[in-house]
């Protein structure tokens, strides 16, 4: 027996089998949606049963993964109906990710409550993000996903330490390893030569994914490094977003050198990521735990980030560079502002952004081998550590 196993057995012999469910707002397909789906396999595969709560019908291709679909449930904002299924199902852990439905009540009731805080949440107003604090103080324990998360929200509401404990997000290593021959994105599609350096951005489109930005960088690049080519693969997202990018695209004279790939399943990542890219990038105007940039650690790829979520993390295990963000102070920095910089090919860190690529890509083999060998460091974003350390709060807070 594998010592993975053995510990495996060990833990599932030491912790009491546990009734939990995910409470979200949605349930299709993304990053969020990722480490949900992570934690709900993890808790199965520890013996405990798992079921998510969607609050309303936005449910999609994620769901298609579940081990069975009636593990799902929309319960579209009724309360009867949530309680209603917890009571079905003996569920006695809430485990709420960005939504709060029924927190408070929840745990008056006698439920055991988390609340994973998957980002600095930028877009709330002091008074907002306060009040949104006097909920979570319901909660047993709070988990921001980053050192960055957990700081953004002290600094914002001046809550206490008491109930939080940051955790960071956990990945498939395994799905990372798989190898696929109908998989039809490649060097060839869409049309790189063996000369090109392939940067990517992996993230759906929104403005704190600030893709816009990265137009400006490649204008910045084209003239003297025509070489280095740009894709950029995820979600429509914020479809208001997305058209505004292909819209500034479509008039840049760089959108020769970039590429938008269209959506596929996340199986195929790892594969994509060995096969396609040399540099990954993730220009975020702010973050949570990024788990492109961990998939993309694991792939051995070296990183241009902009320091927010967990880059400082990734700096420390990773063959990276890591470039000051587009504004000065996020927790001084308004929505609105934030939103106008999104859309800016230029800011603050244009230039940045594009010497380090230049950096990377000037010296490419060597950042190569110094991320292969990084690559057994990341082993602590494992999925399973993951769920234990989870599993470790349920069980102090019975």
């Amino acid at each position: 027996m594998s010592e993975t196993m053995q510990d495996n057995n060990s833990l599932q012999q030491d912790i009491p089998v546990r009734n939990i469910a995910l409470v979200v707002n949605s349930f299709d397909k993304g990053g969020l949606e990722q480490v949900v789906m992570n934690l709900y396999l993890g808790y199965r595969r520890k013996g405990w049963k798992a079921y998510i709560l969607s609050q309303t019908r936005l449910v999609g291709s994620m769901a298609e993964k579940l081990l069975n679909l009636k593990d799902i449930y929309i319960f579209d904002g009724n309360e009867d109906d949530f309680f209603c299924f917890c009571r079905n199902h003996n569920i006695d852990v809430l485990h709420y990710h960005y939504n709060t439905f029924m927190l408070k009540e929840a745990r008056e009731r006698g439920f055991k409550i988390l609340y994973t805080m998957h980002n600095a949440y930028t877009w709330m107003t002091l008074s907002e993000i306060r009040a949104y604090s006097a909920r979570l103080a319901s909660a047993h324990k709070v988990v921001p996903v980053s050192t960055f998360v957990e700081q953004y929200y002290l600094a914002r509401t001046g809550a206490g330490c008491s109930n939080i404990q940051t955790i960071p997000n956990g990945v498939d290593f395994a799905e990372l390893d798989g190898e696929y021959k109908g998989f039809s994105v490649s060097r060839e599609n869409p049309g790189l030569s063996e000369q090109d350096i392939v940067i990517c951005e992996i993230a759906s489109f929104h403005p704190a994914k600030h893709q816009v930005g990265m137009i400006g960088v490649m204008e910045r690049l084209q003239k003297d490094h025509p070489e280095i080519k740009l894709l950029l693969v995820g979600n429509e997202g914020d479809k208001s977003y997305y058209n505004y990018f292909m819209k500034t695209l479509a008039n840049s004279p760089s959108r020769g050198n970039i590429s938008v790939i269209p959506y596929f399943d996340h199986k195929y990542m790892g594969q994509f990521l060995r096969s396609v890219v040399d540099i990954f990038t993730l220009p975020t105007l702010y973050e949570g735990c990024s788990n492109a940039a961990l998939e993309a650690a694991y792939c051995a790829k070296p990183m241009v980030l902009t320091n927010v979520g967990n880059a400082d993390e990734m700096n420390d295990i990773a063959s990276c560079e890591i470039v000051q963000t587009a504004y000065q102070n996020l927790t001084e920095v308004s929505p609105e502002e934030l939103l106008d910089i999104s859309l800016r090919k230029y800011s603050r860190n244009t230039e940045d952004l594009a010497r380090a690529i230049v950096k990377i890509a000037a010296d490419l083999d060597d950042y190569k081998v110094r991320a292969i060998k990084a690559v057994n460091q990341i082993s602590q974003y494992d999925t399973d550590h993951m769920v234990r350390q989870y599993m470790d709060i349920v069980e102090s807070i019975y």
